[in-house]
């Protein structure tokens, strides 16, 4: 089993987040430092799935990974879809 980590920003206190709302964050533009780590348990497959995915989007697997978190959030609508398809079709890695 490997752990896949993830590198998340470390959001100031007083940061307002996108047009005033502080759940959205913007990584990519804010210039904050990168310092806090996800350990996420993985297994060969889905180490390949997420080299591969981040392949075709031009990232390593842990930025696109981070990417992906950041667009669902970003893309509210997006976000919301996937959630719900995830509940919707009980869709689970481990089940």
């Amino acid at each position: 089993m490997f752990v896949c980590k993830l590198i998340i920003a470390n959001i100031p206190p007083n940061y307002k987040g996108l047009a005033g709302s502080p759940d959205k964050i913007c990584v990519m533009t804010g210039g904050f430092m990168l310092k806090k780590i996800i350990s996420v348990r993985v297994d060969d497959l889905w180490t390949v799935w997420a080299k591969r995915l981040g392949e075709q989007a031009d990232r390593t697997p842990s930025d696109f990974i981070r990417d992906l978190i950041f667009l669902m959030v970003f893309d509210d609508e997006l976000g919301q879809a996937l959630c719900q398809r995830l509940k919707s079709d009980q869709i689970s890695y481990n089940k």
